[in-house]
């Protein structure tokens, strides 16, 4: 426990594992005389998966938060994210806005964008920032007193960045993989259709076959229908 405000050093730290010794750089940690007020109005990426395999779906939505006390005025998307790292397809969604708690405080979340990814291969990714100007002002009852309900505020104008996110993709297991898989990762149906039941020597025969999913459909191939 911090005694005093101020910067602090833990220094020193050392652990012991089978005679080898492992070593920490020192860690700066500035204590705050009283903590910070949580921000009324900001920008979050949520992803519904941290660590995915490849070809496993994701899905990114990014959230506009405000608090209670904010009249949220106006909205623009500035720099969509790139998401140039994954296979990304198309996700809408229309949710209305919704009140949640954050940080023990009530907000006001709303969708701003969403999007479907996929990793091609295992490693560290990330999911790029959105940056958008809100346009807003601070609810005040200056002259509730009175017997009057009225809303005034000082209007603001500011640029927001959602933090970016850190997803893990890890290798598919080996163990128990057939010699055929294609890569395709989650839940699928799959049916065939015939064009039609009878046929005469040598007409050709159409066979669809319909996959429907939530995996990279896109990079389904090598197909064999024996």
């Amino acid at each position: 426990l911090p005694k005093k405000q101020g910067f602090i050093y833990l220094q020193n730290i050392e652990v012991e594992i089978n005679g080898k010794i492992l070593k920490h750089k020192t860690i700066n940690l500035n204590v705050l005389k009283e903590p910070l007020e949580t921000k009324k109005i900001f920008a979050k990426a949520e992803i519904n998966k941290t660590k995915v395999y490849p070809g496993e779906s994701i899905i990114v939505r990014y959230y506009l938060y405000s608090r209670g006390d904010v009249n949220l005025t106006g909205t623009e998307i500035k720099k969509f994210p790139k998401l140039d790292k994954f296979l990304k397809r198309f996700h809408q969604e229309q949710l209305s806005p919704e009140r949640v708690a954050f940080d023990g405080k009530v907000y006001i979340r709303r969708i701003m964008y969403t999007a479907q990814l996929f990793a091609n291969k295992p490693g560290t990714y990330q999911v790029d920032p959105i940056s958008m100007r809100v346009s807003y002002s601070n609810r005040s009852n200056s002259f509730g007193g009175f017997g009057f309900n009225l809303q005034l505020g000082k209007p603001i104008s500011n640029t927001i960045i959602s933090p970016p996110v850190d997803i893990e993709v890890i290798g598919l297991p080996a163990e128990g993989m057939k010699p055929d898989f294609t890569g395709l990762v989650g839940d699928h149906e799959f049916s065939l259709k015939i064009n039609k039941s009878k046929f005469i020597a040598n007409e050709p025969i159409e066979i669809q076959m319909n996959v429907k999913g939530d995996g990279a459909l896109e990079l389904f191939v090598n197909v064999t229908i024996c």
